[in-house]
């Protein structure tokens, strides 16, 4: 199937067009780990660099038919292409092709999801630092996890996953969005929180959660 007639494929259903189509997702379905993102070696001038490489036509495919009735989801084989695209943006501080990666977690794969999510929370969420471009993805998936986790995991995301980036528009919509985990991690260290409660009530960002937060400090002040 070429890629210039995937959408035509797709919006033109018919006999050809439903054949062609099985066809193309049972090939992807052969694939190996790394036929879609892969990093690799490449010449930059006089140096050798690490570079995530993306295969355009697979991209093609899978953006296309991933969520209609020819891949309703995504399947242990590409939510791994997703871990891949997820750890060189961790590790790179850089989204490659972020429609993919969008369209690719939409319909992922949880169990490969959270087990992917699990360690990186314990060993750099809960002790690094975690930046905007970061947590715009990985603020959406660590509520996969749940908030049922040891004090010491949560007092480290209230240090370095909620309050480097609380202030930030698009951030806080997202722990709005999530806000049955975050709060729930705020509450498990309420003096730690206080004072990056103190600084979020004061957002519009996050009025409509505002009680909910606020509700939290009380008892703050009481053990004091």
């Amino acid at each position: 199937m070429h890629q210039s007639f995937f959408e035509d494929y797709r919006d033109y259903p018919g006999c050809f067009s439903d054949s062609v189509i099985r066809l193309g997702v049972g090939a992807l379905n052969l694939q190996q780990t790394g036929f879609l993102a892969k990093v690799q070696q490449v010449q930059q001038t006089y140096n050798w660099v690490a570079k995530l490489m993306i295969d355009p036509y697979w991209k093609g495919f899978v953006t296309t038919f991933l969520g209609t009735d020819y891949m309703k989801d995504s399947g242990v084989l590409l939510t791994n292409e997703c871990v891949t695209m997820l750890k060189w943006l961790y590790e790179h501080n850089e989204v490659v092709a972020p429609d993919l990666l969008d369209v690719i977690l939409r319909h992922g794969e949880g169990t490969t999801l959270k087990e992917y999510l699990h360690p990186m929370m314990n060993n750099y969420f809960a002790k690094a630092d975690i930046n905007k471009v970061k947590f715009l993805w990985f603020g959406n998936l660590l509520p996969m996890l749940g908030s049922d986790m040891d004090s010491n995991t949560a007092r480290g995301l209230i240090t370095h996953f909620i309050k480097p980036v609380c202030k930030d528009a698009e951030c806080a919509t997202i722990i709005v969005e999530y806000k049955s985990f975050y709060v729930e991690i705020l509450r498990k260290d309420r003096d730690i929180a206080a004072p990056i409660i103190n600084e979020m009530v004061c957002l519009k960002e996050y009025m409509t959660v505002k009680a909910e937060l606020e509700a939290l400090l009380p008892k703050v002040n009481d053990a004091k």
